[in-house]
């Protein structure tokens, strides 16, 4: 699952680059402070970090996060990490900041439309009146994936991935490497549930959670979103 979910390259190389891009972009301004929701092994919150922003990433992962103290201290570049659950553990002596990442397929890790409009509540209370939320662009970049027919379940050519779907609408898991079972076609207690995101499934949580609706970046990858009730916009 390390290709999906906290390794360092979760995208393929052309994302990659556009979300460091827009990430880049969005930080050649004053120094604020951010938020990283999955930071994983650092590849969101280290370039923010690198340009002079206060930078929290949080992570249930304590590997990952040893990994990306590393590469900051290798780097010299400072930054916070805390070991935590962001879907259940609270932040709210954190306010407020000026970006909120949940980027490389972490919201996939959110299966229900109630947990996503609860985090994106509390995220939205975390934010400075003209802050941001950006996640992937999970429908730009994945739908076109399934109405083609590439994700149907089965097993890759070179037997490196298993693609199961649920009984669940749109939740699915992936199983890698050693985890690879032929013989195993349902859901198994140490499988991990990921959701397809659709785009009308994140307006109406976006929209519930006080937040405007998602809007695709041009060139980001990425979906934007800000604070309806801290500007009083619709």
């Amino acid at each position: 699952m390390s290709e999906w979910l906290g390794g360092y390259e979760p995208h393929d190389p052309d994302v990659a680059r556009r979300q460091d891009d827009w990430l880049r972009r969005w930080g050649r301004r004053d120094p604020g402070r951010v938020l990283d929701l999955g930071c994983g092994q650092g590849r969101t919150m280290l370039p923010l970090a690198e340009l002079g922003h206060d930078v929290l990433g949080v992570d249930v992962d304590p590997d990952c996060l040893d990994v990306c103290r590393q590469i900051a201290m290798e780097q010299g570049t400072p930054l916070r990490v805390r070991e935590l659950d962001f879907l259940r553990d609270r932040l709210d002596d954190e306010s407020p900041f000026d970006l909120v990442c949940c980027l490389g397929n972490t919201f996939m890790l959110i299966e229900t439309d109630a947990e996503a409009v609860e985090l994106l509540a509390r995220c939205a209370r975390l934010l400075r009146p003209d802050g941001l939320i950006v996640l992937d662009d999970l429908p730009g970049l994945f739908m076109p994936e399934v109405e083609s027919g590439n994700w149907q379940t089965g097993i890759s050519e070179d037997g490196s991935l298993q693609f199961i779907w649920s009984d669940t609408p749109d939740v699915f898991t992936v199983r890698s490497g050693e985890e690879v079972d032929p013989e195993q076609w349902s859901f198994r207690p140490d499988d991990i549930p990921l959701r397809l995101w659709r785009s009308e499934s994140l307006e109406a949580v976006a929209l519930e959670a006080g937040l405007s609706v998602p809007e695709p970046d041009s060139d980001g990858a990425m979906l934007v979103m800000r604070s309806v009730r801290a500007s009083g916009g619709s």
